[in-house]
């Protein structure tokens, strides 16, 4: 009996252990608030006109319209807090902003660790589609376990519609990752712990297995 109990405690921390590890997140915006110049939640515009970088009325994040220099419009969210998370995985919707863009036109995506002044790109995206057709991207950053700057920047070439009307929409910002644990001095992904239903029933299909065993002892004893 001892030794079926041994064997059940076994399988229920070899189940636990071996669960997936649950994404955390760490940093996000659906912009899912009031529309107008003014972003907020923390990020910094770069743009000609204040109209340039808004929550537009769908509540989407709108970059548009065209500087001298470059970015042409631009928003950055600075020192996003992932120390204690590994596997940092950046998620978003983006669409083209109106059918006056063109393929010339682009949306890019960077990160850096907080305080770098280096920039590394995550992706760029032509803007030479259909406009409100969302696409979502996903990419695994490079870092892990620090503070990071994010930024989604527009370079556009100016139309028949004028700059104004070029650019992109960016939605449902996600950064998420693992959480860490430090042991001896060395970050240690952490595991999740399964959902109560399936570890019921893990131990429930061992607890048959133990019960089989159980049944064939005694059988075999009086050979």
């Amino acid at each position: 009996m001892k030794k079926t109990w041994h064997l059940l405690s076994t399988a229920a921390l070899a189940w636990t252990f071996a669960a997936p590890a649950a994404a955390v997140t760490v940093f996000e915006d659906d912009f899912n608030r009031s529309g107008g110049n003014t972003v907020g939640n923390g990020w910094i515009e770069l743009e000609r006109t204040p109209s340039d970088v808004t929550i537009d009325g769908s509540q989407y994040l709108a970059l548009t319209d065209a500087r001298a220099g470059s970015p042409d419009a631009s928003a950055t969210q600075v020192s996003i807090d992932a120390t204690g998370y590994d596997n940092l995985t950046l998620s978003f919707s983006w669409a083209v902003f109106d059918n006056d863009s063109d393929a010339a036109d682009y949306l890019y995506v960077d990160a850096r660790v907080g305080g770098s002044s280096t920039w590394s790109n995550l992706g760029s995206f032509s803007l030479g589609g259909t406009e409100l057709v969302f696409s979502e991207f996903s990419t695994l950053l490079a870092w892990t376990d620090t503070l990071l700057d994010l930024r989604f920047w527009t370079d556009v070439s100016g139309g028949s519609g004028g700059s104004n009307s070029e650019g992109a929409l960016i939605d449902w910002v996600r950064l998420s990752g693992d959480r860490l644990i430090s042991t001896a001095n060395t970050p240690v992904a952490v595991l999740a712990i399964p959902e109560p239903g399936s570890l019921t029933l893990a131990l429930l299909g061992v607890g048959m297995l133990g019960l089989g065993a159980l049944r064939r002892t005694p059988a075999l004893a009086r050979r």
